[in-house]
């Protein structure tokens, strides 16, 4: 067993911090310039090895725009979210009831409509276009029946 004696436990972690505590910092000027995903760090890891921050229903803004609709989750668009540091937009595709393109809405889109899925999609690629050493991920749910096709 590994700590047979609990009794030790205090010091072993006390000792434990004291050596890390006397590790030298290293500088930030030590560290290559490109970030991945908001760290240096993170530029050798697959992005499978990373967890990411995400947001629900992400398109879904509560601002002026919308009305300040209690129907909407959040209070920035995709785009800010991501330059904030989230890597995982989460949404709700709906058919278009006039045979367009999917939607994102909230639940229903006399709820709450998003847009079009073209045009929430054409943001974050944008973004990517201005942060090409950044990543996403997207979770699309979707409200129609499996016999409706797009």
């Amino acid at each position: 067993m590994l700590f047979s004696n609990t009794a030790r436990l205090p010091h072993l972690l006390l000792a434990t911090l004291l050596v890390i505590l006397q590790q030298p910092l290293k500088s930030q000027a030590s560290y290559d310039t490109k970030a991945c995903n908001n760290s240096p760090h993170l530029c050798d890891l697959s992005y499978g090895a990373i967890t990411y921050l995400g947001t629900h229903n992400s398109p879904f803004l509560r601002d002026k725009s919308t009305s300040f609709s209690t129907s909407g989750n959040q209070y920035f668009n995709a785009t800010v979210q991501l330059s904030a540091g989230i890597r995982l937009l989460q949404g709700q595709l709906h058919k278009d009831d006039k045979g367009g393109e999917p939607r994102l809405c909230h639940s229903s889109c006399t709820l709450l409509d998003g847009g079009t899925l073209g045009s929430w999609l054409s943001q974050i690629k944008a973004w990517m276009d201005k942060n090409p050493s950044e990543g996403t991920s997207s979770e699309l749910g979707r409200r129609f029946t499996p016999e409706e096709k797009y």
